[in-house]
């Protein structure tokens, strides 16, 4: 919990860690249970195959359970219309580091 909130920091930080509390915990949760899930459920995913599973089962229940808590605030709605855009561009970006990171 500590780790968490961050008692012993400066007043920002205290205040980011506790305005962004509930969603690590949603995330170290959607996390354990991906886990759970790939390595007692799912006997077809091998060992390699684990981690991008278990990230991507996150991403997407985490993004789902945030448009949930969001969905009428004024942030949601201003930015959900660029919201594939950015996903793009995201994309984008990833495979232009992963190109660069094989070339060295």
């Amino acid at each position: 919990m500590g780790a968490l909130l961050q008692p012993t920091e400066g007043f920002a930080k205290r205040w980011m860690a506790k305005t962004s509390f509930k969603a690590n915990i949603a995330g170290l949760l959607f996390s354990l249970i991906g886990q759970h899930y790939y390595l007692t459920l799912r006997h077809s995913v091998k060992k390699q195959n684990l981690e991008p599973q278990i990230r991507q089962y996150t991403e997407k229940n985490l993004r789902a359970w945030s448009e949930e808590q969001n969905k009428n605030s004024f942030r949601a709605k201003l930015f959900k219309p660029i919201r594939p855009f950015v996903e793009r561009m995201a994309k984008w970006l990833n495979k232009k580091a992963a190109k660069a990171q094989k070339s060295k």
